[in-house]
């Protein structure tokens, strides 16, 4: 099978991610040339890209789209106001276009709901980014509510922020609503197969609320409950989707249990999110075509807090005795022991998993046939599910790609991000946007390879590169020497 994929940004979760697990099922993936596409703060080229989806859409099966990378060049660009809604739309409705030509393609698109703030372009740009977070907050409280201190809040923010900042946040929000808007029409028009409509950064109380519920009035009316879905999510998008195509296509569901680390907080709401877990759970399961069964041989074990998510990046403490690690360890072997496929989503806290239960398993960590633990709660929940989904479609584990996981959101972004963004601060450069980027990935390949957690997690240390995807060290890119070398 081939497949078209126009990911969200250039970044490795979402241009490569995608790519690693469909080809453990043989298909095979086309994405944008590198010059077509997204670098950071820099949009992609929209024109360029649509003209080479044209070109390409005839020799596809399908199609993978990411609606803000084809209506606005991008993840970050779709949070800032660079294009206009006409524009827009235009772009966005290039898809009819390619259907007509290609009636037989199946086109499926995530499009994003836009957080309640902008993107931290620098450290100089955090106290906005919190401010925006607020102002969310009060204005859909003071709405809701009318209580004087919510509406006395809201006053006080906007006091608070430049004007032209909350002038451009609040017309990118009116674009973007407008244009989740329209791929929803074009997917009552039949353009496109399935749409995953995902709330990136938020939670509970935010004005996104509202344009959720608007969405929500739209699916209904237009009778879409089978093809389109929301919740919460973003750079998990386009693992999902490219899984579906292949999900679709078994005459049965795929059965998976699920067993928690503890089951007195299997509703929490994470971090960045606004719904209970077990509700994007279901969501993803139910997307996937998957179903849940007690005893089957893909098992799911999910390490979720006791209490309040955290951020790994600037958190300690699981919450966790020593014995419950060691009891919820020894449960996760006995499965694999048993010769149940185990794949371990790690959620105890949010950007990075937690090194006390990787440390439990030690050395059997090999025997996973899975794990995810990065950024925002449902990013790593649709990862996995892809995964599993593609393994199970191969018959065998992706171990290259388990190892990457490990290695990036354990290692890195657990351990070695917050010693990297200290040493790029001590040479007074700002974490957030790297002005030597040569230098940080010196510093970062030094700081990964000398990690001593290596030696506890692997038989034998995996041989890798690692660097810095964007000028900053919000992420990184980790790819073993056997794909780097061909093999």
């Amino acid at each position: 099978m081939k497949i078209g994929i126009l990911p969200l940004d250039s970044r490795p979760c979402n241009n490569i991610f995608p790519q690693s697990l469909a080809a453990f099922a043989n298909a095979e993936c086309i994405t944008p040339p590198p010059e077509l596409m997204d670098y950071f703060l820099q949009s992609a080229d929209c024109h360029g890209l649509i003209q080479w989806l044209t070109e390409i859409a005839p020799t596809c099966e399908a199609l993978i789209i990411s609606c803000e990378m084809l209506a606005y060049g991008g993840f970050i660009a779709a949070r800032a106001h660079r294009c206009d809604i006409e524009t827009s739309l235009k772009r966005i409705r290039a898809l009819e276009q390619i259907k007509a030509k290609n009636p037989a393609l199946s086109i499926h698109a995530a499009s994003i709901i836009l957080r309640p703030t902008i993107t931290v372009e620098s450290k100089d740009k955090i106290s906005i980014y919190e401010k925006l977070y607020q102002y969310s907050k009060a204005t859909y409280l003071a709405e809701k509510t009318n209580a004087p201190e919510y509406i006395a809040e809201k006053a006080q923010v906007i006091s608070e922020l430049p004007k032209e900042v909350l002038e451009e946040f609040l017309a990118v929000r009116k674009r973007n609503a407008i244009i989740n808007k329209e791929v929803v029409r074009l997917t009552a028009d039949g353009i496109l197969s399935s749409l995953l409509l995902l709330q990136e950064d938020s939670e509970p109380y935010g004005i996104q609320r509202k344009e959720q519920e608007e969405l929500v009035e739209l699916i209904k009316k237009n009778n879409l409950h089978d093809s389109v879905t929301l919740q919460n999510g973003g750079d998990e998008g386009g693992c999902l989707l490219i899984a579906k195509v292949f999900m679709g296509k078994l005459p049965m569901a795929i059965p998976m249990d699920v067993k928690f680390s503890t089951e007195s907080n299997k509703d929490f709401v994470a971090m960045y999110e606004d719904r209970p877990f077990s509700d994007n759970l279901k969501s993803s399961i139910d997307f996937l075509y998957m179903k849940f069964m007690e005893g089957a041989k893909d098992v799911l074990y999910i390490h979720n807090p006791k209490t309040a998510q955290k951020d790994a990046s600037t958190s300690v403490g699981s919450g966790y005795t020593a014995e419950e690690t060691s009891s919820f360890a020894a449960e996760i072997l006995q499965d694999i022991e048993q010769g149940r496929r185990v794949y371990l989503l790690d959620l105890l806290y949010s950007n990075g998993g937690d090194g006390d239960i990787l440390h439990a398993l030690g050395k059997n960590v090999s025997k996973l046939w899975g794990y995810s633990a990065w950024n925002t709660t449902c990013n790593s929940l649709g990862t996995i599910l892809a995964q599993l989904a593609f393994s199970y479609l191969a018959g065998k584990p992706n171990d290259m790609f388990t190892t990457e996981r490990i290695l990036d959101d354990y290692v890195y972004q657990t351990v070695v991000r917050r010693k990297l963004s200290s040493a790029v601060s001590e040479i007074g450069q700002d974490p957030w946007n790297i002005e030597n980027l040569d230098w940080a990935n010196e510093k970062l390949d030094e700081l990964m390879q000398n990690e001593k957690s290596l030696e506890n997690l692997f038989y034998k240390t995996p041989q890798f590169v690692a660097s810095l995807p964007w000028n900053r060290t919000f992420e990184a890119k980790i790819t073993l020497e056997s794909e780097v070398n061909g093999g």
